[in-house]
Protein backbone atom coordinates (compact mmCIF):
# COMPACT_ATOMS: atom_id res chain seq x y z
CA UNK A 1 0.00 0.00 0.00
CA UNK A 2 1.49 3.30 -1.12
CA UNK A 3 0.49 6.54 0.59
CA UNK A 4 1.55 10.12 -0.01
CA UNK A 5 2.58 12.58 2.66
CA UNK A 6 4.14 16.02 2.46
CA UNK A 7 7.69 16.14 3.82
CA UNK A 8 7.62 19.18 6.11
CA UNK A 9 11.35 19.82 5.79
CA UNK A 10 11.44 19.74 2.00
CA UNK A 11 7.83 20.95 1.60
CA UNK A 12 7.17 18.43 -1.16
CA UNK A 13 5.06 15.28 -1.38
CA UNK A 14 6.81 11.99 -0.69
CA UNK A 15 5.35 8.54 -1.31
CA UNK A 16 5.75 5.80 1.29
CA UNK A 17 5.42 2.07 0.98
CA UNK A 18 3.84 1.28 4.34
CA UNK A 19 4.84 -2.36 4.02
CA UNK A 20 8.51 -1.41 4.23
CA UNK A 21 8.11 2.05 5.83
CA UNK A 22 10.48 3.45 3.19
CA UNK A 23 10.25 6.45 0.94
CA UNK A 24 9.58 5.31 -2.63
CA UNK A 25 11.38 8.22 -4.31
CA UNK A 26 14.65 8.09 -2.41
CA UNK A 27 17.45 5.58 -2.85
CA UNK A 28 19.95 7.64 -0.84
CA UNK A 29 21.63 5.47 1.86
CA UNK A 30 21.50 8.52 4.16
CA UNK A 31 17.80 9.03 3.60
CA UNK A 32 15.58 10.29 6.36
CA UNK A 33 12.80 7.94 7.45
CA UNK A 34 9.72 10.10 8.00
CA UNK A 35 6.85 8.90 10.12
CA UNK A 36 4.14 7.74 7.68
CA UNK A 37 1.31 8.87 9.97
CA UNK A 38 -0.41 11.97 8.64
CA UNK A 39 -0.36 14.10 11.78
CA UNK A 40 3.27 13.35 12.69
CA UNK A 41 6.32 15.17 11.34
CA UNK A 42 8.98 13.05 13.09
CA UNK A 43 11.97 12.08 10.97
CA UNK A 44 14.33 9.28 11.94
CA UNK A 45 17.87 8.45 10.86
CA UNK A 46 17.16 4.74 10.27
CA UNK A 47 14.32 2.33 9.71
CA UNK A 48 14.96 0.83 13.15
CA UNK A 49 14.65 4.28 14.75
CA UNK A 50 11.40 4.84 12.85
CA UNK A 51 9.97 1.52 14.07
CA UNK A 52 10.96 2.41 17.63
CA UNK A 53 9.33 5.85 17.26
CA UNK A 54 6.13 4.27 15.94
CA UNK A 55 6.10 1.78 18.81
CA UNK A 56 6.75 4.22 21.63
CA UNK A 57 5.00 7.36 20.37
CA UNK A 58 1.97 5.95 18.56
CA UNK A 59 1.30 2.29 19.35
CA UNK A 60 2.45 1.56 22.89
CA UNK A 61 -1.10 0.76 24.03
CA UNK A 62 -1.67 -1.71 21.18
CA UNK A 63 1.71 -3.35 21.78
CA UNK A 64 0.91 -3.71 25.49
CA UNK A 65 -2.40 -5.35 24.62
CA UNK A 66 -0.70 -7.79 22.26
CA UNK A 67 2.63 -8.44 24.02
CA UNK A 68 2.16 -7.01 27.52
CA UNK A 69 2.44 -10.36 29.26
CA UNK A 70 6.04 -10.67 28.11
CA UNK A 71 7.63 -13.79 26.72
CA UNK A 72 6.89 -17.23 28.10
CA UNK A 73 10.48 -18.26 27.40
CA UNK A 74 13.84 -16.49 27.62
CA UNK A 75 14.27 -16.84 23.84
CA UNK A 76 12.12 -15.32 21.11
CA UNK A 77 9.95 -17.99 19.52
CA UNK A 78 10.38 -16.33 16.11
CA UNK A 79 14.14 -15.72 15.95
CA UNK A 80 15.54 -17.55 19.00
CA UNK A 81 17.26 -14.36 20.22
CA UNK A 82 17.73 -14.14 23.99
CA UNK A 83 15.11 -11.66 25.18
CA UNK A 84 15.18 -8.99 27.86
CA UNK A 85 13.41 -10.09 31.02
CA UNK A 86 11.12 -7.05 31.25
CA UNK A 87 7.92 -6.63 29.26
CA UNK A 88 9.00 -3.32 27.68
CA UNK A 89 12.10 -4.98 26.26
CA UNK A 90 9.98 -7.80 24.83
CA UNK A 91 7.47 -5.36 23.31
CA UNK A 92 10.32 -3.34 21.76
CA UNK A 93 11.88 -6.52 20.34
CA UNK A 94 8.60 -7.59 18.71
CA UNK A 95 7.78 -4.09 17.44
CA UNK A 96 11.20 -3.34 15.97
CA UNK A 97 12.98 -6.61 15.17
CA UNK A 98 9.87 -8.33 13.80
CA UNK A 99 8.23 -5.09 12.62
CA UNK A 100 4.94 -5.96 14.33
CA UNK A 101 4.25 -2.24 14.80
CA UNK A 102 3.71 -2.01 11.02
CA UNK A 103 0.50 -4.03 11.40
CA UNK A 104 -0.97 -1.09 13.32
CA UNK A 105 0.40 1.46 10.84
CA UNK A 106 -1.15 -0.42 7.89
CA UNK A 107 -4.47 -0.66 9.73
CA UNK A 108 -4.55 3.07 10.49
CA UNK A 109 -3.45 4.22 7.03
CA UNK A 110 -5.98 1.93 5.36
CA UNK A 111 -8.68 3.36 7.63
CA UNK A 112 -7.52 6.90 6.84
CA UNK A 113 -7.76 6.26 3.09
CA UNK A 114 -11.27 4.84 3.53
CA UNK A 115 -12.34 7.81 5.64
CA UNK A 116 -10.97 10.26 3.08
CA UNK A 117 -13.10 8.69 0.36
CA UNK A 118 -16.18 8.92 2.59
CA UNK A 119 -15.41 12.56 3.42
CA UNK A 120 -15.38 13.46 -0.28
CA UNK A 121 -19.17 13.15 -0.25
CA UNK A 122 -20.68 16.58 0.36
CA UNK A 123 -22.65 17.20 3.50
CA UNK A 124 -26.16 18.73 3.31
CA UNK A 125 -25.94 22.43 2.56
CA UNK A 126 -22.59 22.26 0.74
CA UNK A 127 -22.45 23.62 -2.79
CA UNK A 128 -20.03 21.16 -4.33
CA UNK A 129 -20.72 17.46 -4.38
CA UNK A 130 -17.64 15.28 -4.60
CA UNK A 131 -17.70 11.73 -5.94
CA UNK A 132 -18.66 9.06 -3.44
CA UNK A 133 -19.06 5.31 -3.58
CA UNK A 134 -22.16 3.16 -3.58
CA UNK A 135 -22.61 -0.02 -1.53
CA UNK A 136 -20.75 -2.03 -4.20
CA UNK A 137 -17.71 0.26 -4.08
CA UNK A 138 -18.49 1.87 -7.46
CA UNK A 139 -17.90 5.59 -7.83
CA UNK A 140 -21.15 7.46 -8.10
CA UNK A 141 -22.07 11.08 -8.61
CA UNK A 142 -19.87 12.56 -11.31
CA UNK A 143 -18.50 15.29 -9.05
CA UNK A 144 -20.50 18.07 -10.70
CA UNK A 145 -21.25 21.28 -8.91
CA UNK A 146 -24.76 21.77 -7.60
CA UNK A 147 -26.20 24.80 -5.93
CA UNK A 148 -28.28 24.46 -2.79
CA UNK A 149 -31.45 25.31 -4.70
CA UNK A 150 -30.85 22.53 -7.25
CA UNK A 151 -30.32 19.99 -4.50
CA UNK A 152 -33.56 20.91 -2.72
Amino acid sequence: LIVSKTNSTLNKPVQFDICTSRSISSLDPHEVHSCPLTQCTRQCASKKDLLLHLAMAHYLKELEEEFGNGSVTSNCLECDQVLPVNKMGFMKHMAVEHERVMTFVKRDLTLEVALESVCRIALPGEDEVQPGFDDDGNEENGGGTHSNSEAA
